[in-house]
């Protein structure tokens, strides 16, 4: 097996594609300074040896073809060798074997015979051919010759070791006495245990005899314990029965008084709701009522500014008598602001008997709701108030003789309210009567007008036929 060529294209100085021929035996490459024999051996290296296996990005810009210019550099490289596998060192078909590296500034791929593998694909191909990378003596580098020619003789015996692959086998047997060493030590280690648990079997046996020992007692220890937790047991169980029995007889009552419980319940928010309700329509009504009282209050000032104004106008009608059209308007006046009176009345009077009627009203359903509120909360706390029946009577009494009071209070309250309510007539009929009264001095004031006016209509017209008389007797004399 020998290198039969070298293909190379833009690595290093070689932009273009260049093939070097090798023969069987020693070669020699010869050229000038600078022109590129060192990357011929470089280049073997790049495919064969592991001294490129790591690529960072500045050796694989050195790596890479750099040319005069950005533009002239190459992007992407491969070395390719050809061996020659006529012995059949590499285990393929063909007495050639082609194995190419192509990189550029982010890959790195490996091909076999035109045909792509991974690196350790390769790898393990040269490793059988032997080209083991572990073994760095199959590349020779400028300087190691001399370096092996001056070694002292047990040096380059460990060196022929090496290259033979005997030193592996030295190393295995110093790993292997190390083993046997280990191993007798812990050889001894176990020696030692097993006489420690010896003595520990033995100490074991003396504690065997004694459990079973204890296992007998306690054996006895759990029938006499057994004996009396069953004769508990039955107590219990007894005792238990009696609690449930209990337990059910007081679930009944409980249930009893939760229903009496959820139905007086249910008729203390009815009442809350009609009392609720109730309320809301007194305040309605009390609102409304001092609405009226308002009403009522403006009305009476009302009338007592008509009462001035009607004053104003009867010294007014004493001091224009003459003034026919002023007494017109003025009388107009009066009969149109004593009309709207007399309707506001007549409006407001059935308003607020209807309001007094249902304020009435309201306030006995509100007693009646509230008694039997208070009726329905003492039969709920009443079942555990009392511990006996004479103590009950006398609560009964007690709060029979309130209720009376609660009562009386009631209808003094409502009788203060309708003499409320009759004041409040009365001052409406006094205001009607009066009304009446100022209407038919109206109508004798306005009678003694149209008589005033009519007897200045009679001087006027007697004025003006004096007049006309005297004009004419100056003309006859």
């Amino acid at each position: 097996m020998h290198i039969k060529a070298l293909v190379l294209e833009g690595f290093k100085s070689y932009r273009d594609r260049t093939e070097l021929g090798f023969h069987e035996g020693a070669n020699l490459v010869v050229g000038r300074n600078g022109s590129g024999k060192s990357n011929v051996f470089d280049a073997i290296q790049f495919v064969v040896s592991d001294k490129y296996s790591i690529l960072r990005k500045e050796i694989r810009r050195r790596l890479l073809h750099e040319g005069a210019s950005v533009e002239a550099g190459a992007l992407s490289a491969y070395v390719e060798i050809i061996f020659d596998n006529s012995d059949g060192r590499f285990p393929v078909e063909g007495s050639e074997v082609s194995l190419k590296r192509v990189i550029g500034t982010k890959k790195d791929e490996f091909f076999l015979d035109g045909k792509h593998v991974t690196r350790s694909d390769a790898e393990s191909l040269l490793e059988t051919a032997g080209l083991s990378r572990s073994n760095p003596y199959n590349i020779v580098v400028q300087g190691k010759v001399n370096a092996l020619i001056r070694m002292k003789p047990k040096d380059r015996l460990e060196l022929f070791k090496e290259i033979a692959g005997t030193k592996v086998y030295e190393e295995r047997r110093a790993e292997a006495l190390k083993i046997l060493k280990d191993a007798g030590v812990s050889r001894q280690r176990i020696q030692e245990i097993l006489d420690e648990l010896s003595k520990d079997l033995q100490d074991l046996g003396e504690e065997k005899a004694e459990l079973l020992k204890f296992q007998d007692l306690d054996k006895e220890r759990r029938a006499i314990e057994y004996a009396v937790f069953d004769k508990e047991l039955r107590t219990a169980a007894e005792k238990l029965q009696e609690n449930e029995d209990q337990r059910l007889h007081t679930s009944n009552l409980i249930e009893k008084f939760q229903a009496e419980l959820q139905t007086v319940s249910e008729s203390r928010e009815a009442l809350e709701n009609s009392i609720y309700s109730l309320q809301r329509d007194i305040e309605i009504s009390t609102a409304r009522r001092d609405a009226l009282k308002s009403e009522m209050q403006d009305l009476a000032k009302s009338r007592a500014s008509v009462e001035y104004d009607l004053e104003r106008q009867n010294a007014r009608v004493d001091e224009i008598e003459g003034c026919e059209e002023a007494r017109a308007a003025a009388c107009n006046a009066l009969e149109t602001e004593i009309e709207a009176l007399n309707k506001e009345l007549r409006v407001l009077t059935p308003e607020s008997d209807s309001c007094n009627e249902k304020e009435s009203s309201i306030r006995i359903q509100i007693d009646k709701n509230q008694q039997r509120l208070s009726e329905l909360l003492a039969k709920q706390s009443r079942q555990g108030q009392f511990s006996s029946a004479s103590e009950r009577n006398a609560h009964l009494k007690k709060e029979l003789s309130s209720r009376k009071q609660t009562l009386h209070k009631n209808i003094e309250l409502q009788n203060s309210l309708e003499k409320e309510i009759e004041e409040i007539g009365k001052n409406i009929q006094a205001m009607q009567s009066e009304i009446s009264e100022k209407s038919s001095q109206f109508a004798v004031k306005e009678k003694d007008w149209e008589m005033t006016a009519s007897k200045e209509s009679e001087l006027v017209k007697k004025r003006n036929s004096l007049m006309d008389s005297r004009k004419y007797g100056r003309l006859v004399l």
